[in-house]
């Protein structure tokens, strides 16, 4: 199963796409602010992998994200 969430945001630069899963990773905003705590995106993929599915983005600046997902389809 694959579920995808979009939203209408800034978007994210493909030099960050990666480093937007790692533990206390943050990305500049225009205003260089942080916001969250830098887990969220870590947790859902460590929890998503460990039951046999992936988690990664699409962005691009000015054009939204879009965040997949896929999880095995249990019998």
């Amino acid at each position: 199963m694959q579920v995808s969430v979009r939203d209408c945001g800034p978007g994210i630069p493909a030099e960050y796409h990666e480093r937007i899963f790692q533990r206390f990773a943050h990305i500049p905003n225009k205003d260089g602010v942080k916001g969250g705590s830098g887990l969220g995106l870590s947790i859902s993929r460590e929890f998503i992998t460990s039951q046999g599915g992936e988690l990664w983005v699409e962005s691009q600046p000015g054009c939204g994200t879009i965040f997949h997902f896929t999880l095995p389809v249990m019998p």
